[in-house]
């Protein structure tokens, strides 16, 4: 791939999904409040736009709702960097999977140097040849919908150690383009997601808007529904996992 052309269709990836313009009009999904779907550490959403910028936060709103302020970020170490583990991923060489970790190395790194601990992500087109970076907020990255290539692996960090946010799913499940989605948290721990055969998108964003539904309708407008949600995502992970669908390693 012309590595010219990956970095000029990147500068685009990183908009913010408008789930009004893009997954909640494929499914019929009732925007709630006005929000914005973004892949995040704890849910969470805003609008922006830029590579390499922090994301506009005057919009404050997503999936996973907290009260009170949020935990701290855990500032990134040098012996958090050294413990990042090698992963063997289906779909990549040994090869790969050594420069994987070493990548995942260089993300914390340059969140630490470069965003003060906060989330940043490495988008790789197929080959893992050609690197975008991106900056974020301590909670929130923004992705859009304008990935032209097929089987990219993004790779970001989660400055509160946490696992996938159902925001991260939504994503994952409704970007076709994203072949394997990883964190490697700020304490060094790495989780990988990745597609192994095609399936029915719309089918797994149908029971993801039931769960969503079956947590609103549990709790009350404004409490803590962290949880919750994070409950749906490990049984749906979990599911998907038995079913052949995705590979989860964490």
């Amino acid at each position: 791939m012309n590595s010219d052309w990956f970095m000029n269709y990147a500068e685009y990836a990183v908009r913010a999904i408008d789930i009004e313009t893009h997954w909640y009009e494929l499914r019929g999904w009732i925007t709630k409040n006005g929000r914005h779907i973004l892949i995040g550490d704890d849910g969470g959403g805003s609008s922006g736009s830029g590579a390499g910028k922090s994301i506009d936060n005057s919009v404050k709103s997503g999936i996973i709702e907290e009260n009170g302020e949020p935990k701290p970020i855990t500032k990134i170490t040098d012996k958090a960097i050294a413990s990042v583990p090698k992963v063997k991923i289906s779909g990549y060489t040994d090869e790969q999977c050594s420069k994987i970790q070493e990548q995942h190395k260089e993300l914390l790194k340059y969140a630490r140097d470069n965003n003060d601990c906060n989330e940043v992500a490495f988008v790789f087109d197929s080959s893992l040849q050609v690197r975008k970076e991106f900056k974020g907020s301590d909670d929130r990255l923004d992705f859009g919908q304008n990935f032209y290539d097929s089987d990219l692996m993004i790779m970001h960090n989660h400055p509160r150690n946490s696992s996938y946010s159902f925001t991260d799913i939504v994503e994952f499940v409704g970007n076709e383009r994203i072949k394997t989605l990883t964190i490697v948290k700020n304490n060094g721990n790495v989780e990988t997601l990745s597609k192994l055969k095609d399936f029915d998108k719309l089918s797994l964003l149908r029971s993801l808007q039931k769960a969503e539904n079956k947590v609103l309708k549990a709790t009350k407008k404004g409490e803590y529904r962290d949880n919750e949600y994070r409950k749906v995502v490990n049984k749906f992970l979990d599911n998907q996992q038995k079913g052949g669908l995705f590979e989860w390693k964490k």
